[in-house]
């Protein structure tokens, strides 16, 4: 199905996209799109058996949007000097978010394993 192939070029997308894109602009764009794609395709048609399986991927999905926008904070310059918040900071509250994100998708179907 198309489903089963877009999932299964994504990785590839995302990585060899470098190859397309050489400025940061167009890799970031291309990446959100695919990553965006990806969480909807995986959400609306849940490919795996296991509901347990289908929320670990759409939390990679998540994870792969989270690093799209870290990238998006480190380009626009929005934590360098002068500003009150550092980039530790930043980084520290994504990782935390992150983890709540998986505890509060993870915690429902925990029961499956």
């Amino acid at each position: 199905s198309m489903l089963t192939l877009f999932l299964s070029i994504r990785f590839p997308q995302l990585t060899c996209a470098i190859t397309l894109f050489p400025k940061l602009e167009g890799l970031v764009l291309f990446n959100i799109t695919v990553a965006l794609l990806a969480l909807t395709c995986h959400t609306q048609y849940k490919p795996y058996d296991s509901e347990l399986i289908d929320t670990l991927v759409a939390a990679s999905h998540l994870q792969t949007l989270t690093t799209l926008i870290v990238l998006l904070l480190e380009d626009a310059n929005m934590f360098g000097e002068g500003s009150w918040i550092s980039y530790s900071t930043v980084g520290i509250v994504i990782a935390i978010t992150n983890l709540l994100m998986l505890m509060l998708m993870i915690t429902p179907v925990a029961g499956e394993v």
